[in-house]
């Protein structure tokens, strides 16, 4: 498996990197073999052997290493500095998520949240509407140990998702064609991929904002439909003048795409009548009644004197 680390460090990191790291420096010392067979039955990412060998030449404990001894302060500082000291010595949060890591259906619900990015206290309320306990510390531990998806881009995380469920042996030839498999599925929906390759600029960054939930308010599907046929016209004549092997039946594609988006412009409208449409909503409301004369609202209790009244003194009273 030597020769094919190259290949497989495409994927950076795993999400449960930081637990590797835990079983690598685990004074039981655990082979890399083991490793991998411990994460796999977690069904945590560990993408390779050669990601695990990789980790085991980069991180160094201390000489002795007596992680569950607080007052060594060599150990110690070691646990706090990979953020390790909650899987040596784990609190109540702790206790927790390893729970969840071991129940199939709170594991999928707390991860699937996690790919989302919701908010660690909704998270802990819906796993506790499941019927576990949890916190917000719970959740982060979780994200912290098993679970970091800042470690990964999402071409990468889709591609450890359908590692997940191709049971090659990772031993074996077969799991090179795998993994590069894997990430050519996943790669034509890479978000970089589609700006990189988009012409327009302003449409790119628009379809970029879409993809990350950020609906537009005020897009002018109508005038969006135009440009669309316009394009498709354009690239109709196109492929016509080429005259290339497949130049008749571009054309033709093209065209039948145009004729598509005039059709849908039909019931849709076009840019002007959207406009009218807007137009009228502004139009003022008027009523044609007479109005009302002042002695059928006062019933004749009016004057028609404008002139101030004399001020009444107090003598006058008297």
């Amino acid at each position: 498996m030597a020769e094919v680390g190259h290949f497989l460090d495409m994927i950076r990191h795993s999400p449960a990197e930081v637990y590797a790291q835990y079983l690598i420096v685990h004074p039981d010392g655990y082979g890399d073999d083991t490793i991998v067979a411990m994460l796999q039955l977690k069904q945590l990412d560990f993408i390779s052997p050669s990601y695990i060998n990789r980790l085991r030449r980069e991180i160094h404990p201390p000489t002795p290493f007596r992680p569950f001894d607080n007052s060594h302060r060599p150990s110690l500082h070691f646990l706090t500095a990979h953020r390790l000291y909650y899987l040596f010595h784990p609190d109540e949060a702790m206790e927790q998520a390893l729970v969840i890591l071991d129940d199939p259906k709170a594991k999928e619900v707390m991860e699937s949240m996690l790919i989302t990015e919701d908010p660690p206290g909704l998270v802990a309320h819906r796993m506790r509407g499941a019927g576990r306990l949890c916190s917000t510390k719970t959740v982060e531990r979780y994200r912290c140990f098993f679970f970091n998806t800042d470690l990964v881009d999402e071409t990468e995380m889709r591609a450890l998702m359908r590692l997940r469920t191709d049971f090659v042996d990772p031993n074996s030839d077969e799991y090179e064609d795998q993994v590069r498999a894997a990430l050519k599925k996943v790669g034509f929906r890479d978000s970089r991929r589609m700006v990189a390759e988009h012409p327009v600029r302003p449409l790119a960054s628009l379809l970029n904002q879409m993809r990350m939930g950020n609906l537009p308010s005020n897009l002018e599907l109508s005038r969006l439909a135009a440009s669309v046929r316009a394009m498709c016209l354009m690239q109709a004549h196109a492929a016509a003048i080429t005259s290339g092997p497949r130049g008749a039946a571009d054309a033709r594609d093209f065209v039948l795409a145009a004729s598509s988006v005039t059709e849908m412009l039909s019931n849709m409208g076009t840019p002007d009548q959207d406009l009218q449409r807007e137009l009228q909503k502004l139009a003022l409301g008027t009523d044609s009644t007479s109005p009302p004369y002042i002695g059928e609202l006062s019933d004749g209790e009016h004057t028609v004197d404008v002139q101030p009244l004399a001020r009444v003194e107090a003598q006058d009273v008297e």
